[in-house]
C-alpha cells in the first residue's frame, strides 16, 4: 500500500515539474507579475476567501440533519470535514468520499447508513448545483457557442424544477408501505424523510455562495497578477472548470480543473503566463489552508498518526 502511494506521489510530482519546466517562461513571467501587483491585503483576502470554502460543507450536512437526535455538533461537522480534506491532501487519491464515511463512523458515531445518505443527498446537490452553474455560464459568456440566454435560462430553470420535484417525492417516501425494505434501507429513507424543500432552498443557497467564494478568490487572483476580468465571467469560467474536475475522476480535480481553466481564460483574452499560473496559484492556496487547518483539527479531535492508523471499519454490523 505504502509502495502505491509513494509511486503516486512521485507519478504526480513529476507530471508538476514536467509542466512547470516546459512553461517555465511563463511562470517566471507570472511570478514577475505577482511580486508587481500582490499586496498583504490582497494575499489576506485570498485565504479569508480560502478559509470561507472549508466551512460550507460542514454546514451543509448540519443542515440535512438537525432535526436528528443523534446529530452532531456544527463544530464536530467542521472539524471532521477539515480532518477529512487534510488526509484527501496528504494523499491525493479518490479517498475523500469512503475517508468521510469512516471518519463520520469513528468521530461523530454516526451509522454508516446515516452517514451514506447525507453523503449522497449532499452529492447529488453538489454536483447538480456546479452543473447548473457551469451550464449557464458557458451558455451565457462563451460566444461561440451561440447558444441564446433565454434558452439556457429555460433550461436551468426545468432541471432546478426536476431536481426538486425527484428529492421532495423521494422525502416523502414512507418505509413502512414498503416491508419487504431491510432495515438498512429504512434508515436510509429516514434521511429523506427530513428533506424538505426548505432543506434543499438552504442548501442550494449555500453551494451558490461557495460557488461565489470559489469565483471571488479566482478574482483575486487574477487580480494579483495583473489581469482585469470581469467578476461574473470568472465565476462562470470556475464553474466550468471545477464541474471538468469532478467528472475527470483524478484526485483532486487534476487535469480537468487546471487544463479547462487555463484554456477558458485564455479564449477570453487572459494573457497564458496568467491563465496557467491561476490553478496552480489556487491549488497551492487551497491545499495550504487545508493543511493549516486540518491540523487544528486534528489537534482540537485529539487525532494523532498512530490513532488515524487504527481507524478501521470495525463495526461491520452497521454496513448493509
Amino acid at each position: 500500500m505504502m509502495k502505491n502511494k509513494m509511486i503516486m506521489w512521485i507519478c504526480l510530482l513529476s507530471l508538476l515539474l514536467a509542466t512547470v519546466l516546459w512553461y517555465r517562461i511563463d511562470f517566471i513571467k507570472a511570478f514577475a507579475q505577482l511580486r508587481e501587483h500582490i499586496t498583504i491585503m490582497l494575499a489576506l483576502e485570498i485565504i479569508f476567501f480560502t478559509v470561507l470554502h472549508f466551512g460550507n460543507e460542514p454546514l451543509r450536512w448540519w443542515v440535512i440533519m438537525r432535526k436528528r437526535q443523534d446529530a452532531p455538533s456544527l463544530i464536530s461537522l467542521y472539524h471532521t470535514a477539515s480532518a477529512t480534506a487534510l488526509i484527501s491532501y496528504i494523499f491525493p487519491a479518490r479517498l475523500g468520499l469512503p475517508t468521510r464515511l469512516i471518519m463520520a463512523k469513528n468521530i461523530l458515531d454516526l451509522d454508516y447508513i446515516i452517514a451514506s445518505a447525507v453523503l449522497i443527498i449532499d452529492s447529488c446537490l453538489l454536483y447538480g448545483t456546479w452543473f447548473l452553474v457551469g451550464t449557464a455560464g458557458g451558455g451565457l459568456f462563451m460566444p461561440e457557442w451561440n447558444v441564446k440566454k433565454p434558452v439556457i435560462l429555460v433550461i436551468v430553470i426545468m432541471v432546478i424544477v426536476a431536481l426538486l420535484f425527484v428529492l421532495v417525492r423521494l422525502s416523502q417516501k414512507d418505509s413502512h408501505r414498503f416491508p419487504w425494505l431491510s432495515k438498512y434501507i429504512g434508515r436510509f429513507i429516514s434521511v429523506l424523510n427530513k428533506v424538505s424543500v426548505y432543506v434543499i432552498v438552504i442548501n442550494v443557497t449555500l453551494l451558490l455562495i461557495d460557488i461565489y467564494i470559489y469565483g471571488v478568490r479566482h478574482f483575486l487572483i487574477l487580480s494579483a497578477l495583473g489581469v482585469e476580468c470581469s467578476l461574473l465571467k470568472v465565476i462562470s469560467m470556475v464553474a466550468i472548470s471545477v464541474f471538468a474536475g469532478f467528472i475527470s475522476l483524478m484526485p483532486l480535480g487534476l487535469g480537468g480543473y487546471d487544463l479547462s481553466l487555463a484554456l477558458l481564460l485564455t479564449i477570453v483574452g487572459v494573457p497564458r503566463e496568467a491563465a496557467i499560473a491561476t490553478p496552480l496559484i489556487n491549488r497551492i492556496s487551497m491545499i495550504s489552508v487545508g493543511l493549516v487547518l486540518g491540523s487544528i483539527s486534528y489537534s482540537r479531535l485529539g487525532i494523532t498518526w498512530d490513532s488515524l492508523r487504527k481507524i478501521k471499519v470495525n463495526n461491520t454490523k452497521d454496513l448493509p
